[in-house]
């Protein structure tokens, strides 16, 4: 979903009834809680507690969810099983998950995971600012992880780690862009629009040394 809606991507009968079918299933697989599996829950559950989702999964499940949950017309267009109310519902449920989890730093026990919250709050057109436990907003809780030379740690205590640091610094562009009035982080039909004709291949080889080779035209 996010994929096809950062360019309004295959805004035709397939690509929407795909559109459809995933909003569908992902209101259809959220759990009591509000969270979402990362697993397929008709699977069986090892029982070991890694197939769970987490507050990073419940939060990129909104990112997907949230152009929706703006614009009634657009989902109601697509025809989902489910109706707009049904898809309210699942987000408030998310929203209520993700504040029930909420640490009193205003966190989530790592940087990646107040990264995401903030980025689909954003998304949702919520202030991450306000999004506190106690009078600590979960912002807040993110810019805690900042390091003197600017980088971002896992955890409040550890170094400076690239993913923390690369979620972290969108994040931030993402709320930028809510406070701005901006399209959000994954909408970027502001920088460009699809069109129906654009086709883009593209072939990759992996070599020996497991290097990829890709060729094809933009």
């Amino acid at each position: 979903l996010i994929a096809l809606d950062s360019g309004g991507y295959r805004n035709d009968d397939e690509g929407n009834a795909a559109r459809a079918a995933w909003i569908d299933l992902i209101i259809d697989k959220q759990q009591a809680d509000g969270n979402w599996p990362i697993y397929n829950p008709d699977q069986e559950n090892d029982g070991s507690g890694s197939q769970l989702g987490g507050v990073d999964v419940c939060a990129m499940a909104l990112q997907a969810l949230a152009p929706y949950y703006l614009d009634a017309g657009e989902f109601n267009r697509l025809g989902t099983a489910h109706s707009h109310e049904d898809l309210q519902s699942a987000v408030k449920k998310a929203l209520d998950f993700l504040s029930t989890s909420q640490n009193s730093t205003g966190g989530y026990g790592s940087s990646e995971s107040s990264a995401q919250v903030i980025v689909a709050l954003a998304a949702l057109k919520k202030d991450a600012g306000s999004f506190a436990k106690g009078s600590i907003s979960v912002l807040a809780d993110l810019l805690g992880y900042r390091k003197t030379d600017g980088g971002f740690s896992h955890t409040s205590d550890g170094p400076i780690d690239q993913m923390s640091t690369e979620q972290a610094a969108y994040a931030l562009v993402a709320y930028d862009r809510y406070k701005s009035n901006k399209n959000s982080l994954y909408d970027m039909t502001d920088v460009f629009t699809s069109q129906p004709s654009d086709t883009h291949t593209i072939r990759a080889e992996a070599g020996a040394g497991g290097s990829i080779d890709p060729s094809g035209t933009f």
